[in-house]
């Protein structure tokens, strides 16, 4: 499962590990033993947090170390930022757009 702006990647299989790994470099972030099968997972939306469900019904609540944090907010931050430049950069299309059309139209 990634985060939403794609920088974090959390894995679980049958060996009951969760894994946290940086999608860019691939390298593993931190990993944490759990008493039962993961069924599903999500990260908070303030990044600070994982959390997950069990086999059992279940519901965990995983701290993320710092350095996950970190990396989340950045990814967010730099997502946010990319996103308002699209956006302007949209607004300022359809402006020009509209402005060629009354032109036409005179």
């Amino acid at each position: 499962m990634l985060d939403d702006n794609g920088a974090v990647a959390a894995t679980s299989c049958t060996d009951r590990q969760l894994m946290l790994f940086e999608v860019e470099s691939g390298k593993l972030l931190c990993r944490a033993q759990c008493g039962e099968i993961t069924t599903g997972m999500c990260f908070s939306e303030n990044g600070r947090h994982l959390i997950t469900t069990s086999s059992l019904g279940l519901i965990y609540v995983w701290k993320l170390p710092e350095e996950v944090q970190n990396l989340l907010t950045r990814s967010q931050i730099r997502h946010s930022a990319t996103g308002t430049s699209a956006i302007l950069d949209r607004i300022e299309e359809e402006e020009l757009e509209d402005s060629v059309k009354t032109n036409k139209q005179k």
